[in-house]
């Protein structure tokens, strides 16, 4: 779902008036990621959790994703556009490493 979302908005980026909307439903995603990123460490434990490698980038990703949620909320995402967008396409490695 996160990766249509992103196709859409990418598509409909020049439309003002859905961009709250693609902000809140990003936001919504990001928290699901930090969800998912807390289950994974309570199960695996400190040492296990940092033994793999696709949890490393699962959790740079995660904190990426957050700040972007936290910049676009204070308004100040248009300083950070390349940020965002980088944070997109990491976003969609790991839909890719998912599906591995």
């Amino acid at each position: 779902l996160n990766t249509v979302l992103i196709v859409v908005e990418a598509m409909m980026i020049t439309n003002l008036q859905v961009k709250p909307y693609f902000a809140r439903l990003e936001f919504a995603f990001t928290m699901v990621y930090v969800l998912e990123l807390c289950l994974k460490f309570k199960e695996q434990g400190y040492e296990r959790f940092f033994s793999y490698r696709w949890n490393i980038f699962d959790l740079v990703i995660t904190v990426l994703g957050f700040a972007d949620a936290v910049v676009t909320a204070t308004g100040h995402a248009g300083a950070h556009a390349s940020v965002a967008r980088m944070f997109r396409i990491l976003r969609l490695m790991r839909l890719v490493r998912v599906m591995r």
